[in-house]
């Protein structure tokens, strides 16, 4: 953290006058793949953003306020860029996304279809162990990687299709490119030097598990994963019954524990006090 503020001094020349107490407290595990450090380093954001603007008496618009902050937080953690808005947001500059940037993060301004409006999340637990492979050194394993360019071209085809997708109410292609999406991530992983197993067994089972409920019930609900062996599930919350019954009958067996999180889209960060 004091490696993190002391490289914001160009940018906030404040934070060499000042001392800051920070606490922070997640409810999930910490360093297996569920972006942990996001919630954290998008909350610290947004505390130094506003503190700038109070020191410099200075009040910015909404969305130069968000963008200042979205920048500050991906210096600490790429995820946290995103963190600070709810809802669906974009990251990366895109030909298909006006205003996007590679510097902050922005809420996809889009007409969704009713279906991808109120999703849910529901988070596989396969190990609260700390991963084997940090998210820096698998950033660097990318930087030399002979299939990242190859990557970089498919993301931005997939955006475009999965936007379309979201558009149209198309859960099947939805599921197609999210789930494409992870597996891409983990076999760049598998296939760098030195390589990157982060899926476990029970990872690769409830994959299976989650396609085979699918196909059988016809219920919209896909899987994608982080950096990590847990997996995740996405699925429109009307279906939140059904999605947990199955997860108790047939997924948690595969869970450490028995355990996983219940969640789903949130409205973005409240101040607290």
């Amino acid at each position: 953290m004091e490696k993190y503020l002391a490289s914001l001094f160009h940018q906030l020349p404040f934070l060499k006058d000042i001392h800051l107490k920070i606490e922070s407290d997640n409810t999930f595990p910490h360093s297996t793949g569920i972006a942990s450090s996001a919630s954290s380093m998008a909350s610290l954001a947004l505390c130094l953003t506003e503190l700038q603007q109070e020191i410099q008496k200075k009040a910015d618009t909404r969305e130069d306020f968000f963008q200042t902050a979205s920048m500050l937080a991906r210096l600490g953690s790429g995820s946290a860029s995103r963190s600070l808005y709810g809802g669906w947001v974009t990251w990366g500059k895109s030909e298909h996304i006006d205003g996007s940037s590679n510097e902050y993060a922005s809420p996809l301004d889009i007409k969704l279809d009713p279906l991808f409006r109120d999703m849910g999340v529901a988070v596989m637990i396969i190990s609260g162990q700390p991963k084997t492979l940090s998210s820096s050194l698998g950033h660097k394993l990318m930087d030399q990687h002979p299939w990242a360019s190859a990557r970089y071209v498919q993301a931005e085809k997939h955006l475009k299709q999965i936007l379309h997708a979201m558009k149209s109410g198309d859960f099947d292609n939805f599921s197609r490119i999210t789930e494409n999406e992870a597996l891409s991530l983990h076999s760049l992983l598998m296939t760098s030097a030195p390589e990157g197993l982060l899926m476990k067994p029970a990872s690769l089972n409830v994959i299976e598990e989650v396609r085979q409920f699918r196909a059988t019930s016809g219920i919209p609900v896909c899987f994608t994963m982080d950096a990590g062996p847990n997996v995740l599930l996405i699925y429109p919350r009307q279906y939140k019954d059904q999605i947990t019954d199955f997860i108790e009958a047939d997924l948690v067996r595969h869970c450490e524990n028995g355990r996983w999180i219940d969640d789903h889209s949130g409205t973005g960060p409240k101040k607290i006090k």
